[in-house]
């Protein structure tokens, strides 16, 4: 496989350009065991996603919003959701390869065996990348809590 040099420019405080030629890249990246998202790992049919908005626990955290219910399986199954009053379809696409890209990061830190679902809310796309993970973090670390917990009793009256 060829391979290229990457570089990184920095700018320092006087104008003056430095140039990183340290980092070697492929030039076609493979798939990285934490960069990929294999079918295994996808909610795609759309009674499981239905089945997870009515019955499943939630919880947010800053722009994301989870859904969470248990599946009795070793792994996480995800899907994510922007809904149209998010924009058009271009930022729609480019808000869930945004949430997707923040649970490959979050994946080896957050528990498994549950089905997710993350909803984009309205100013996501303003959110800093670094708040974003944060938020997705912490959301499901938030309803799988809730969703493992003792189940509330019904209000009375």
């Amino acid at each position: 496989m060829a391979r290229r040099w990457n570089t990184l420019d920095f700018a320092l405080p006087d104008g003056t350009i430095l140039r990183d030629y340290s980092i070697l890249l492929p030039a076609r990246p493979e798939k990285v065991a934490m960069q990929n998202f294999p079918r295994d790992e996808r909610l795609c049919a759309r009674k499981a996603v239905a089945r997870l908005f009515n019955q499943g626990a939630g919880a947010g955290a800053g722009k994301v919003v989870v859904r969470a219910l248990a599946n009795g399986g070793g792994n996480n199954r995800v899907a994510v959701v922007a809904g149209k009053s998010l924009g058009g379809a271009v930022k729609r696409n480019r808000l869930r390869r945004r949430l997707r890209a923040a649970y490959r990061l979050q994946k080896a830190n957050l528990p498994n065996g549950w089905d997710l679902v993350f909803l984009a809310r309205p100013g996501l796309s303003e959110v800093k990348w670094p708040e974003v993970v944060r938020n997705l973090a912490e959301a499901v670390r938030r309803v799988v809590r809730e969703a493992s917990g003792p189940r509330r009793p019904p209000p009375l009256g």
